[in-house]
């Protein structure tokens, strides 16, 4: 989580908030030595305040802490300010976790349990690491909750990051909850930028709060951080994602969807049809 004198940023995983968070070191000039100085001496800072805290949504790995805070972690002294974070096409981002790969070295249940269920663990295919994510991963962050409907990874995840009180809004959601949008009155007020667009959007964001541009016009043109390596023939989240993947993740995660409905996919009416949502 980041604290500037004028907004907070929730770091949402594999979103682009690496991008985000170097930017907004470089603008506040985060690692000139004065302010390394100060840090190491506790001694409190006004402009820009990075914050790792401990994950409160996860069974495991036990005693997680980073920089990865939800919005009910939000300092009191600050919740008036405007609250801004990055968010991904589902599909996209399913893929890029996959790929990144950090759910092999932090696991979502013992790894006994988890390799009874996937004897070849760590080493899965897509459809085996979305599974595992559907089983494990659900079932640590749901933390015995059972909610009304099917929901996926990221609906789970998504919820407990920006909804004021999550537990009681996975309680609720159901197919009704989601048509009357009745999500709306649960969310936090979160500006939300889209990973696809994030130099672009993360500019014009800092210009219109008052950044000066001279400040922030490197933006433009810098380069992506923490990039997930991909193969040549894994460029784009369709060549993992089989057909009856996305059906799957359009039907658990319609919540996300409804919410951003631009990364929705239409099926048309001919098998195998697949274009965007418009």
């Amino acid at each position: 989580m980041i604290i500037t004198d004028r907004f907070v940023m929730l770091n949402f995983p594999k979103t682009g908030s690496s991008f985000a968070r170097k930017a907004l070191r470089k603008i506040h000039r985060y690692e000139t030595l004065p302010n390394r100085i100060l840090r190491k001496l506790n001694v409190p800072q006004s402009s820009m305040i990075e914050l790792s805290l401990p994950s409160v949504d996860r069974r495991f790995p036990e005693g997680l802490e980073d920089q990865h805070g939800t919005y009910r972690q939000i300092p009191e002294g600050h919740r008036h300010k405007t609250v801004v974070s990055i968010i991904r096409n589902p599909f996209d981002r399913y893929v890029s976790t996959y790929l990144f790969g950090w759910w092999k070295t932090n696991l979502h249940t013992t790894e006994k349990r988890l390799r009874e269920a996937f004897p070849t663990f760590p080493d899965l295919s897509f459809r085996e690491y979305y599974e595992m994510t559907n089983l494990f991963g659900r079932e640590n962050r749901l933390r015995g909750l059972s909610p009304r409907i099917d929901l996926g990874y990221y609906t789970i995840q998504f919820v407990q990051f920006f909804f004021q009180d999550p537990e009681r809004a996975l309680r609720r959601i159901d197919g009704d909850y989601i048509e009357r949008k009745r999500y709306l009155d649960d969310m936090a007020e979160v500006v939300f930028l889209h990973q696809e667009n994030l130099n672009s959007e993360l500019y014009d964001f800092l210009l219109a709060i008052g950044y000066p541009e001279a400040d922030i016009a490197f933006i433009h043109n810098a380069e992506r951080v923490n990039v997930t390596p991909r193969a040549e023939n894994q460029c784009r989240w369709e060549d993992l994602l089989s057909a009856d993947l996305q059906e799957d993740i359009l039907n658990k995660d319609r919540l996300v969807f409804d919410i951003f409905p631009q990364y929705g996919i239409d099926f048309g009416a001919a098998k195998g049809d697949l274009s965007p949502a418009r």
